[in-house]
């Protein structure tokens, strides 16, 4: 999570072989040897990659030892977080309405992560789009002051430069929103502040302009039935810390949390393109470099949590 300091707390290519998600949410396509995995019992130790310990929770050392998880893998599996005083202020500026625990909309016991089964990221995966569909997103949450700077959008998987907006940064908490996706798709992360961070689900096109970022996966993939939880983890470090230090992350994966069914209709359909959908966003260039500076709430000792 990012917090201002008044309130400072809160690659690889695809494989040749593609592996595809066994449940009947939109089909992940990964690398060989990723799949679903059990995401019961957070334990907040980063054993698991999206197991970070979440700065925004309330407990000492904000949940050491998952007496309070507040990471994407808890609040996906429907337990309610106490949050502290800094991520309640973040929290309700988005939108949210706060009032004892958090618990995330259209969370329940039984979603799987997707990943690896000895806990790493799939650092390359996207999603099949089975011929092309609409999808009804949800924002669902979002734990950081930059959440209006925040933008979550889908590119053609393996074009980067060919990315849609599905929330723009000024989407709130419960907005949402009806997208024709026609081929097989990732998500894409932007800071809109001008920092030049971008990050992708096929991880090789993160872009963080003052290292490299491709060695590690910032979005966090929940599956239960026909619906996937998305969380995003909106800085990038190489140091992960149980509480908040400049420079460092938390790896919880709660920054921006949204959610999205199966496609409305799938291959073979006669469909085409409706006119609610995200707006275009095309880069016929390579992704974007630094466009100078840094976000003002984290230089003034913003986190990610």
């Amino acid at each position: 999570m990012r917090f201002t300091p008044t309130a400072a707390v809160a690659s690889l290519a695809l494989a040749a072989t593609f592996v595809t998600s066994p449940v009947h949410a939109a089909p992940i396509l990964g690398t060989a040897g990723a799949g679903l995995q059990n995401a019961s019992a957070p334990q907040e130790n980063s054993g698991r990659f999206w197991d970070g310990n979440s700065w925004d929770s309330n407990s000492l050392l904000d949940g050491a030892g998952a007496s309070n998880p507040c990471n994407i893998g808890s609040l996906a599996g429907g337990t309610g977080c106490g949050l502290n005083p800094a991520a309640v202020g973040a929290a309700t500026q988005s939108g949210q309405v706060i009032a004892g625990n958090f618990t995330l909309g259209e969370s329940g016991t039984g979603f799987q992560a997707w990943g690896n089964g000895d806990g790493t990221a799939d650092l390359s995966y996207g999603f099949d789009s089975t011929g092309g569909g609409l999808y009804d997103f949800r924002m669902l949450g979002e734990f950081t002051d930059d959440w209006n700077i925040n933008e979550i959008g889908w590119y053609d998987l393996g074009n980067p430069q060919d990315r849609h907006t599905i929330f723009s940064a000024s989407a709130a908490v419960g907005a949402t929103t009806q997208v024709f996706i026609p081929s097989n798709f990732g998500f894409y992360y932007l800071n809109t502040s001008g920092n030049g961070e971008m990050f992708f689900t096929q991880s090789r096109f993160n872009v963080e302009p003052n290292q490299d970022a491709t060695h590690k996966q910032q979005f966090a993939s929940f599956q239960l039935g026909e619906f996937t939880i998305m969380g995003v983890e909106d800085i990038f470090s190489n140091t992960l810390t149980p509480t908040w230090q400049a420079g460092a992350a938390d790896y919880d994966y709660n920054d921006v949390m949204f959610g999205v069914p199966r496609g409305l209709f799938g291959a073979g359909a006669d469909h085409a393109a409706p006119a609610r959908h995200g707006s275009r966003r095309h880069r016929p260039q390579e992704p974007p470099q630094a466009r100078g500076g840094v976000s003002t709430r984290r230089a003034q000792g913003a986190a990610a949590g």
